[in-house]
């Protein structure tokens, strides 16, 4: 099985054109929740939480140091060692 990674935007793009479910980890939150484009966007499977694709091009400053997508689910160890960016605002 292949390990999970962060993707990046390209990534990001080609699951939303398969339709390929993505893992949306929030940082400081323990659940990561999966998410399928749902034609304009990618959308939590119960439809409450939306990703805002539009906002996240290669220079979005807020991914990987609030939110990221993962390719599978990552276990607790994928997690651990993908350290988050630091703060790009400071």
């Amino acid at each position: 099985m292949q390990m999970a990674h962060v993707m990046n935007y390209e990534e990001i793009l080609r699951a939303a054109d398969k339709r390929t479910v993505v893992w949306e980890e929030l940082r400081g939150q323990e659940k990561v929740r999966p998410m399928c484009f749902d034609g304009a966007d990618f959308a939590g499977i119960s439809g409450s939480h939306y990703l805002l694709l539009l906002e996240c091009e290669d220079d979005c400053e807020d991914y990987n140091w609030n939110y990221r997508l993962w390719n599978n689910m990552p276990t607790q160890l994928e997690r651990r060692i993908n350290k988050w960016k630091e703060d790009p605002y400071a």
